[in-house]
């Protein structure tokens, strides 16, 4: 549709200087409630009774004195114009009503210094009619005008409020019209606020709220569509969502009726689709569009957050809609507003949705699913995006919005996993979203996109971040990759899906160093990998149980900073965590970045077990076993227990327990391990068990075993199996006997002699 006069333009912001002015007038029209912001009413959220006009006086008053200089935006209003300068308003009547009363109390106190804002002399000398003008009723429309007239613009000297209701202007109907009571009562409220407030300089306050106050004028066309708007928003009692408030912006300029009307179809599809694939728990869609709307902005301007005195704030679409945003580089985010004016055009926007709304699509697609659900195993919808991180979600939108054909985009999400991956667990190694982004704006096709190098490409400028680095994005790991999938895809991917590698394959060319890149050497590395990591799955392990022992102690030392350590809400003791197993704990895959671990992988796998066994002799001497009270520390009791149970373990021919659930502790106090509290400490005269965690002051405690007693793949019992469950159960009232002691003490010798005695480095 066509406007008719535009005397304010939809979408646009006007101050109320621009609004009371020239030959404008503001019309309530007959479609309209009555004015009720100064009704007191029952709060129930105040539990007594309150009106709307003292809270939104003293937002006024206080945004005021904190900053006069700032500008404050104060919502919509919705209207449309007939006849000409006349705009019927829609919405925002109750504030546009009481800040009319406001300006007129201010001109009040200052002599008349706003009269030209509150009616035109050309009215004043003739129709008497104010730039405000209530047509919900004959009796409201002349009461504002005696208002303004009779006492606005009257001192207080002339007229006081008491003297109102006997001036001859006021007829005795006002009495019985709802909205001159409010507005007579909201008159008092604001007068008794302002002889509160001694410290405003009235002057600057009238100013404030004509040149400082801003509404976002939408127009609706006519009065139809007017009285649909009216109609919505009185039923429901609710405020404007966030995306009612974005399409009067977007939709507001748009002149041409045809254009106009494409951009209102567009709308509606958006948010018919986004209605369909809302959660079962929304009753709404609104948040997944504003959620859509503030992602568009963020990959627009390659820019997370606005900024604000070094301060981040969430973007906001509304303002980023209607004013360009400005560059401060004292600030940790600058946006890109080259591109400013093509985003804020319909077309731009469409294309973003089609772009999303094709990932969902594609998402159907059990392939992406499964890579997708190994960043958050949850059903894939538009509220897994919601919740998902940004170096996920906007470069996968992006890519569909450069290249809606998409050939190669499973190809590309499996490398924004690896991104993810990269940034979650190997801190430092991701690249960021933004600069993904400008890859993809960069390349002309899909294939360049992958093989993108961003830190050797001297012919492109990437935009400067601060504090975020640019990355290799085409690193030496893909570089590799890349040239064995070209004939391996299936297996080179099949490896990349490992839980514990998620895409990044680069433990196992550093394991490589001495033989090239072929897929034989790296499929030999990576099945000795999967050995080892199977070590840690109990099923797996039961075929190489030993050398799941031993693998696992090993870890153990290498990673004593998370293997050995204290247990959440417990004190007095240090847990070991012989088989934690948690692709969700960074903690648990330092192991990928300790040279030490990653060169087993290159070692034949009827080797491994040995190699193992003579890094231990090298680096667990046989001296380590030599603890009394005098050395003792639970750290080391730990480590020696653990080993222990592993030789014998493995002279028994088990598989220890996988069982983490607790951590297998020790107490700091060496006299709570002891098996016999009249005996010295010694390793055959101690016991580790499970740390119990009972809460905060509950008697936290280390259990031992009792249906696995003697079992010797259990952690919790002593070594060997020479005192019986009954003798350690009583042993504080019938101490165990020392010859029991000595004789776990003979066994834990021949355990050690046996194992350092190999290699002819027994000391």
């Amino acid at each position: 549709m066509a406007f008719q006069n535009n005397t304010l333009q939809s979408g646009k912001e006007y101050t109320l200087s621009q609004i009371f002015s020239s030959n404008h007038k503001i019309i309530i029209p007959d479609l309209q409630r009555d004015y009720c912001w100064g009704d007191r009413a029952w709060n129930k959220d105040a539990d007594k009774y309150t009106e709307l006009v003292s809270g939104f006086l003293e937002s006024l008053i206080e945004s005021y004195k904190e900053n006069k200089a700032k500008d404050l935006t104060l919502g919509l209003i919705y209207g449309y114009e007939s006849p000409k300068y006349h705009i019927q308003l829609c919405d925002g009547q109750q504030r546009i009503t009481t800040l009319f009363l406001i300006l007129g109390i201010v001109n009040r106190k200052t002599e008349n210094h706003f009269q030209n804002n509150l009616i035109s002399v050309e009215e004043l000398n003739s129709d008497r009619s104010p730039y405000l003008q209530y047509a919900v009723r004959e009796s409201t429309l002349y009461f504002l005008s005696d208002l303004v007239c009779e006492y606005f613009l009257k001192s207080e000297n002339q007229i006081s409020f008491s003297m109102i209701e006997n001036s001859p202007w006021f007829f005795s109907d006002y009495n019985l019209d709802s909205s001159i009571k409010s507005m007579l009562s909201a008159i008092v409220t604001i007068e008794d606020a302002f002889d509160k407030s001694m410290e405003i300089n009235f002057k600057q306050f009238g100013y404030f709220i004509l040149n400082k106050l801003q509404m976002l004028y939408y127009d609706m066309g006519n009065r139809i569509q007017g009285e649909e708007t009216f109609v919505i928003i009185n039923t429901t009692g609710e405020p404007l969502s966030a995306s009612e408030n974005l399409k009067p912006i977007i939709i507001g300029n748009i002149i041409d009726e045809q254009k106009r009307k494409i951009t209102s179809d567009e709308w509606e599809e958006r948010e018919e689709w986004f209605w369909q694939n809302k959660t079962k728990e929304e009753t709404t869609s609104d948040d997944s569009i504003n959620q859509f709307f503030i992602w568009y902005w963020q990959v627009r301007l390659l820019q997370e957050r606005s900024w604000k005195n070094k301060t981040g704030y969430p973007l906001n679409p509304r303002e980023l809609f209607t004013k360009k945003p400005k560059t401060d580089e004292e600030n940790e985010e600058n946006p890109e507003t080259e591109r400013w004016e093509e985003s804020i055009q319909t077309i731009t926007i469409h294309k973003y949705f089609k772009a999303f709304q094709k990932l969902i699509n594609l998402c159907k697609d059990e392939k992406f699913v499964s890579v997708l659900k190994t960043i958050k195993n949850e059903s894939i919808s538009v509220s897994w995006f919601r919740n998902a991180d940004l170096h996920v979600v906007l470069p996968l939108i992006a890519y569909l919005e450069k290249f809606p054909e998409a050939n190669l985009f499973y190809e590309f999400t499996r490398r924004i996993r690896k991104n993810h991956f990269d940034e979650k667990r190997r801190r430092g190694n991701n690249v960021d979203w933004r600069h993904i982004i400008q890859i993809i704006e960069f390349s002309k096709a899909e294939g360049e996109v992958l093989v993108f190098k961003t830190k050797s490409n001297r012919t492109i400028e990437f935009k400067s971040i601060s504090n975020v680095e640019l990355k290799e994005w085409f690193t030496q790991d893909e570089q590799f990759k890349n040239s064995l999938k070209k004939q391996y895809k299936s297996e080179i991917e099949k490896w990349e899906d490992h839980v514990d590698l998620m895409g990044n394959l680069s433990p196992l060319w550093e394991a490589n160093t001495s033989r090239e890149n072929s897929y034989a050497n790296l499929k030999a590395i990576y099945d000795n990998f999967e050995l080892l990591y199977n070590s840690y799955n109990e099923k797996e392990a039961k075929e190489n149980p030993i050398l799941s022992n031993y693998i696992r102690f090993y870890r153990v030392l290498l990673q004593e900073d998370v293997r050995i350590g204290h247990i959440d809400r417990t004190s007095g003791m240090l847990g070991a965590w012989f088989s934690w197993n948690s692709n969700n704990d960074n903690a648990y895959l330092k192991y990928l970045k300790i040279s030490d671990f990653i060169t087993l992988f290159s070692i034949e796998k009827e080797n491994l077990l040995n190699e193992i066994k003579h890094r231990l002799r090298k680096n667990f001497v046989k001296d380590n076993f030599v603890i009394s009270s005098a050395n003792y520390s639970a750290n080391l009791h730990l480590k020696c227990w653990l080993f222990l149970k592993t030789l014998q373990a493995e002279k028994y021919n088990v598989l220890l327990s996988h069982y983490d659930g607790n951590g297998i502790a020790s107490y700091f106090d060496n006299k709570r391990n002891k098996l016999n509290s009249e005996l010295d400490f010694s390793l055959a005269n101690s016991i580790c068990g499970y740390g119990i965690k009972n809460g905060f002051g509950a008697g936290n405690e280390i259990r031992y075993a009792s249906d696995y007693w003697g079992s010797q793949h259990c952690f919790d019992t002593p070594i060997s199996n020479f005192i019986a469950k009954e003798e350690f159960v009583s042993r504080e009232n019938k101490p165990i006997q020392y010859e029991k002691v000595e004789m776990i003490n003979n066994e834990i010798q021949e355990l050690l002699n046996n194992f350092y005695s190999e290699d002819n480095l027994i000391i």
